[in-house]
């Protein structure tokens, strides 16, 4: 019984200590998603879409699927503004600055 009790506690302990890590950890991060098309509109699969911030040196990057859409997960929020940018292959073909404030983030690119 008291093994039973004892268990019991360490997992409420360890449930309550690492739940606010988590929280804390999710408030300073958002989540940046978005769409890649072309001039006549259509969706462009398989380029890189990356974000990095010019006075940090952390990049995030993600690859666009069939569909077009990009997630990229765990950017950092900041006052001052990220550099969006679309490669084909190792071409840079867009770059734009995106505020990233909140919780989500919603870029949808137009390539031309």
């Amino acid at each position: 019984m008291r093994l039973k009790y004892a268990t019991t506690l360490i997992l409420m302990t360890s449930f309550l200590f690492f739940g606010t890590s988590v929280i804390y950890v999710n408030a300073q991060e958002s989540v940046i998603q978005g769409r890649v098309i072309n001039a006549e509109g259509r969706t462009v699969p398989g380029v890189t879409v990356s974000i990095f911030h010019p006075n940090h040196q952390r990049r995030y990057s993600a690859l666009t699927d069939a569909g077009g859409q990009y997630i990229i997960y765990g950017v950092r929020k900041r006052p001052s503004p990220y550099f969006i940018e679309v490669y084909w292959g190792d071409r840079l073909i867009y770059r734009a600055r995106i505020q990233v404030n909140g919780p989500a983030v919603q870029w949808d690119i137009s390539i031309q």
